[in-house]
């Protein structure tokens, strides 16, 4: 939303740069010179924002890229719950079927925004299409005769002279006859075999798409005066200047002209007649050096300009040197909750070095936690992506990405290879190997963890208990798990059991294990943009490299999301959350202690 009314001002500061140079090079310039000049002011103040070549720092790192990476939380569910949150107790599940009915829904304020600019662009783009229609109905209401250069249109309507929408021609009833009438068709065909109907049509789409902007509204007024200008300075060749400004004098009381169309009227009659009577030498080089030097300023000052707030190229990387710590604390805009205001959520410890040395979970949603932990990661986590995780929130499947990287089945792997997580509870009674199947880039395609081994004593000491049923001890032989990439990057995890032959004779032969569509990631670029897990989904958005929206949904139901904030420098500040409403719930803050402090 901020982007989108961000390039509108783009556009408008490029457009008062070009019109700005058109203002000098109107004076010494042909008027064929101009019509090119104002049409490219229209083009190119759409095409430049777009460029999007904002200068940054050669040493700027994109804030998710590798081996950096910017995903978000993720753990696939096989790997979470023995790694991330040990000491953490499961945060209960909550529907919004279980939401107050009665809190009303509020509109953001950039959605209202947005609403009314779009009905502005609807009301000009519908009276564009009014007028397209009124020259149709002219052209169907009027007698067609053939003219010494093309066929043209009798318009019967009391002071109408002349008007041309692309290779049609309309002269006025009350003209024929006199001596303006050849006058008039010459000037109106001049328009027709040289589209001036298209520059027209053009720079109404122009001011319809961006009516806000006022020098577009400046640009098509010139653009229209200017094909005056063409046809007058053509029609000097075929008739005395005097008597022809005369003629525009007598003409200046023309009502009658669609928008879309060229017209014969005196509208600003003064300054076409001094157009005709002013002589100006053409300085050709002199212009495209004069327009050379517009278009760069324009594209430095639009494109290349440090960007604003919402299309940042900030530097996290360089933010964070000589961080010693970060602090998370928490504030509610609840009333049930507010007696928790500014306490710590987490805390991460970083070395001089910049590594992390651990992280102290102190509170998690909904921030009612008491007992603290300290935070376990199964490899070294990216010590500048940690901070997006320390707002108490899950993000469900994406948090490895974000702390290991895109690839991080090649860290997973390193992690289990010496015993698997999943088999822990049943680490006492057999012994397994784990094994690796490599693909593309030498990352783990497939991982067997397989019974190898049983102690009978320890098995005699325990019993296992599955659903209220006493179970065999074994009820599972083995883990398996699968990996699907794409450049290197992790798009599908599917994790299962394989249940032992007993337990399938309790249970069922499906009763333990249900493969199912596994986690599905997607990307753009490098960066991680959607997660899907059954029917969880977390959809994540980017400004200039850094994480600015985060999207929950259940069943395809937004949940809540999260809007995040960055210093300049791209160190974050806060984390806003708002429920399904579009309510602000909580705010996270991030305080920062560095060395270089002491």
């Amino acid at each position: 939303m901020n982007s989108f009314f961000i390039y509108l001002l783009e556009v408008s500061g490029a457009s008062a740069i070009l019109y700005f140079g058109f203002l000098i090079l109107s004076k010494s310039t042909s008027v064929k010179f101009r019509r090119l000049y104002l049409l490219s002011c229209l083009l190119m103040s759409v095409a430049i924002p777009f460029s999007g070549l904002h200068l940054s720092s050669p040493l700027t790192v994109p804030f998710h890229e590798e081996p950096k990476p910017a995903s978000f939380i993720a753990t696939p569910s096989s790997v979470a719950s023995s790694v991330s949150t040990t000491s953490m107790k499961e945060v209960p599940e909550i529907t919004a079927a279980a939401l107050p009915v009665e809190q009303v829904s509020s509109v953001e304020t950039g959605d209202i925004l947005l609403f009314a600019y779009l009905i502005g662009v609807t009301f000009f783009l519908v009276r564009i299409g009014i007028s397209m229609c009124g020259v149709y109905r002219l052209m169907k209401s009027s007698e067609k005769v053939d003219g010494e250069f093309s066929t043209f249109f009798i318009v019967d309507k009391e002071a109408f002279t002349g008007a041309s929408f692309f290779q049609l021609v309309f002269i006025g009833k009350s003209l024929l006859n006199t001596s303006k009438e050849s006058i008039i068709y010459r000037h109106e065909h001049v328009h027709a075999t040289r589209w001036h109907s298209l520059d027209l049509l053009l720079s109404e789409v122009y001011t319809a798409v961006f009516w806000l902007n006022p020098i577009g509204w400046l640009i098509k007024s010139q653009i229209r005066l200017n094909t005056e200008y063409e046809a007058d300075e053509a029609m000097m060749n075929h008739v005395d200047r005097k008597a022809y400004s005369h003629m525009l004098i007598d003409l200046s009381s023309t009502l009658y002209y669609e928008r879309v169309s060229n017209f014969f009227s005196a509208k600003s009659v003064k300054r076409r007649i001094e157009s005709l009577h002013t002589f100006r030498k053409h300085k050709f080089y002199r212009g495209l050096v004069w327009t050379s030097l517009f278009y760069s300023l324009a594209f430095l000052l639009i494109a290349c300009v440090e960007p604003w707030e919402g299309r940042r190229s900030a530097d996290p990387v360089k933010a964070m040197e000589n961080i010693k710590t970060v602090t998370t604390r928490f504030t509610s805009h609840q009333t049930d909750t507010q007696d928790k205001d500014d306490r710590v959520i987490a805390v991460a410890y970083y070395h001089p070095n910049g590594t992390i040395d651990r992280v102290d979970q102190h509170m998690t949603y909904p921030y009612n936690y008491k007992n603290p932990f300290r935070r376990e990661f199964w490899s070294a986590p990216d010590p500048i992506n940690v901070p997006l995780v320390m707002d108490g929130l899950e993000l469900g499947n994406a948090e490895n990405n974000i702390l290991y990287g895109n690839d991080w089945p090649a860290k997973y792997w390193d992690y289990v290879k010496n015993g698997h997580p999943k088999m822990k509870t049943h680490s006492e009674i057999f012994t397994y190997n784990v094994s690796v199947e490599r693909g593309q880039f030498d990352l783990p395609v497939k991982i067997f963890t397989t019974e190898t081994g049983l102690n009978e004593d320890a098995m005699a000491n325990n019993h296992v208990f599955y659903n209220n049923k006493e179970a065999p001890h074994r009820l599972f032989k083995g883990y398996e798990e699968e990996f699907e990439y794409n450049d290197g990057k992790v798009t599908r995890y599917l994790a299962s059991y394989i249940p032992d032959e007993a337990a399938e004779e309790i249970f069922g032969k499906n009763g333990v294990v249900e493969k199912g569509d596994g986690v599905v990631y997607v990307y753009e670029n490098n960066n991680l943009s959607r997660v899907t897990y059954s029917d969880r989904v977390y959809q994540f958005a980017y400004e200039g490299g850094l994480l600015t929206r985060t999207e929950y949904y259940i069943k395809e139901n937004m949940y809540n999301y999260r809007e995040h904030f960055y210093t300049d420098e791209g160190l974050r500040t806060r984390t806003e959350i708002y429920n399904l409403y579009k309510e602000l719930e909580f705010t996270i803050d991030y305080d920062y202690e560095f060395y270089e402090d002491e």
